[in-house]
């Protein structure tokens, strides 16, 4: 790889489809494996979904909070990836997969999500941590889940010398206000 490495995690969506996911147990996944030329492939970064932001649970404006103060609620069922590296850099590219369901009280219109992805080796950098919105039409009031893909995430990150690819974590969450987070952590059930 010519390319000289950045010392800032790029990160990019290139496209949006739909497809259907499989429910994330909120475990972390090794990526499938790097590639760096003819010697074994060292492990890729491990990807992992914290069960506090795996889901977001979105309620109507006021103090409801009873399954029909529901507008929509926002589940990531899905992920995968690969990596390429070299000594300098490794670029990790990734795919994943949402699925939304509107509840009794949605509104019509777009629904507002966002997801991140973070590099907890960065933190407090802003480029440990990118933010990025998922795009849901919710004019029709079908109460049908809809599966959204996310393909061609790209994160590189730089390595420094005798670094390898497997000492970093990536996370994938859903962005969580402070009142989603703590609802979350009060009601999900951690996966078994």
């Amino acid at each position: 790889m010519a390319e000289q490495p950045s010392l800032t995690t790029v990160f990019s969506r290139l496209s949006r489809f739909l497809t259907v996911g499989a429910l994330i147990s909120g475990a972390g996944v090794v990526l499938v494996s790097c590639t760096s030329g003819d010697k074994l492939p060292p492990p890729c970064p491990e990807v992992r979904v914290d069960n506090a932001t795996a889901q977001l649970t979105k309620f109507r404006d006021g103090a409801g909070r009873a399954a029909g103060d529901v507008e929509y609620r926002v589940e990531i069922s899905g992920f995968k990836g690969s990596c390429k590296s070299d000594d300098k850099k490794v670029d990790v590219s990734m795919d994943a997969d949402f699925i939304v369901t509107p509840g009794p009280a949605a509104q019509p219109g777009k629904v507002p999500a966002y997801y991140f992805i973070a590099i907890p080796q960065f933190h407090p950098q802003p480029v440990g941590k990118q933010i990025f919105e998922l795009t849901v039409d919710g004019s029709d009031k079908k109460l049908e889940p809809r599966q959204i893909h996310v393909s061609d995430l790209h994160i590189r990150i730089p390595l420094k010398k005798e670094q390898t690819p497997a000492s970093f974590d990536i996370y994938l969450g859903l962005q969580l206000t402070r009142d989603q987070l703590e609802y979350n952590r009060a009601n999900v059930q951690p996966p078994q």
